[in-house]
């Protein structure tokens, strides 16, 4: 059984954004900056909460699936960004082969 999100509940206006690497850090490493590609209309719904320890400290994720119209070159590693909240793209679909919508697998990272 598929789950079918109406187009018209994309109400969330957010904005999706590529992993741009900086300068080193000149340790040899350096966590990826994300740069806006697009602004796009999103569905958003929420799927599951868990805690879970990293390290010795405990720790909430919220995953979400996002629904947007279909775009190509969005992937995994990419972020959709709704205001201060962002999420990072676990998994890109396209469900029934359309190219109609987009359903994304989303974690939530904060801003």
């Amino acid at each position: 059984m598929s789950v079918r999100t109406a187009i018209g509940a994309a109400r969330r206006r957010m904005v999706l954004a590529a992993p741009t690497m900086p300068a080193g850090d000149g340790a040899g490493g350096g966590a990826p900056e994300f740069t806006a590609v697009a602004e796009i209309w999103a569905a958003l719904r929420w799927l599951a909460g868990e805690e879970r320890s990293r390290g010795d400290r405990p720790e909430q994720a919220a995953r979400w699936e996002i629904t947007l119209r279909w775009r190509s070159g969005v992937t995994a590693g990419m972020r959709l960004v709704d205001g201060g909240r962002a999420f990072a793209i676990l998994s890109v679909s396209d469900r029934d082969g359309r190219h109609r919508r987009l359903t994304c697998l989303c974690e939530e990272v904060g801003p």
